[in-house]
């Protein structure tokens, strides 16, 4: 084989050293990194506006540190705040929402289509209190549909004995609207005193539905242990009307979203009941926003017989049998 002329060994050392498409000098297009601490986490408070975090010293690219595209992947904690990456600012924003730690991916890409991506959280702070309302209104639902007792010292829900489970329904409203106007409303929890039960039965359980329609407690105050009710009177919530005798429900024993917003606590023992849900902040979210504030019905099981629990009303003697609606807000 004839050896190479001086010149033709010069020039494969050359392309040897850039490679195929590589940089001259051998030098391979390297992905961005972090630098340092990368993007920085921040504290914030919940009325304080939005809060923007600098991205610029974040990354860095060894072959193009300008040209770096900056997006956001993930978020984590969406109801604790927004995010948004504004990549030709160069900066993240965040807006609180709630109370909480929130967590956003920020990704760095080049103009090859290479990557690295950075973690940064949101801690927003907030004062947070604990209001306890008195419901406005309260009633029971006798199924025999003429019966009704809205001035009572007690509400009924559950099902008594019978050939077949005889269901009573309770149903209450709260005035959401004299919460502060600017806090936000966190947790909710309806809070109920049994005054009497079965001497035997199955465990109670209970649901709380939110109600679409409005109705009246009326005057009507049953005797003795109230569990019959009493005949209706006109403005009585009953089994069939809203308001008797001109307003009927469109369904016989209460209009309302079949999907519930709360349920019993568990952890919760009698003559306590709590009802829990994260659906009962939104009701309260959503009245405060402008839908017609209706309250809610309590559902007993209806499958079964002696289930039925006898609740202190609004009237009750001691205020501490009397129906709370505990609501937890960051205030200001």
């Amino acid at each position: 084989m004839r050896p190479l002329a001086p010149l033709a060994i010069s020039l494969l050392l050359l392309l040897t050293r850039c490679g195929s498409g590589g940089a001259a000098g051998g030098a391979a297009n390297t992905p961005p990194v972090v630098v340092g601490e990368g993007v920085p986490d921040a504290v914030g408070p919940l009325f304080g506006g939005p809060i923007v975090v600098d991205l610029r010293a974040a990354f860095d690219d060894a072959e193009d540190p300008g040209a770096l595209t900056l997006a956001m992947v993930a978020l984590t904690g969406a109801s604790i705040a927004t995010a948004v990456v504004e990549g030709d600012a160069g900066r993240l924003v965040w807006t609180p929402l709630a109370p909480g730690l929130a967590e956003v991916v920020v990704r760095a890409t080049d103009p090859d289509g290479r990557s690295v991506d950075d973690v940064a959280t949101l801690t927003v702070t907030a004062t947070v209190v604990t209001i306890d309302l008195d419901a406005t209104a309260d009633a029971t639902l006798y199924p025999d549909a003429i019966s009704a007792n809205g001035a009572g010292d007690h509400v009924f829900v559950g099902t008594v004995a019978g050939s077949a489970p005889l269901p009573r329904r309770g149903v209450l409203r709260f005035d959401v609207g004299s919460l502060p106007s600017e806090a936000v409303v966190l947790e909710v929890m309806l809070l109920l005193e049994i005054t009497r039960a079965p001497f035997i039965g199955p465990a109670a359980s209970f649901a709380v539905h939110r109600l679409t329609r409005a109705f009246d407690e009326g005057t009507t105050d049953a005797e003795a242990n109230e569990g019959t009710g009493a005949p209706a009177a006109a403005g009585d919530a009953t089994w069939t009307h809203a308001r008797w005798p001109s307003d009927a429900w469109t369904t016989p024993g209460g209009d309302f979203d079949p999907v519930p917003s709360g349920v019993d606590d568990p952890l919760v023992a009698e003559p306590s009941v709590a009802l829990v849900g994260d659906g009962l902040a939104s009701d309260v979210r959503r009245w405060r926003a402008g839908e017609p504030a209706h309250g809610w019905i309590v559902l007993g099981n209806e499958s079964l017989t002696r289930t039925v629990r006898r609740f202190g009303s609004r009237t009750h003697p001691e205020p501490d049998r009397r129906p709370r609606l505990r609501v937890r807000l960051a205030v200001p």
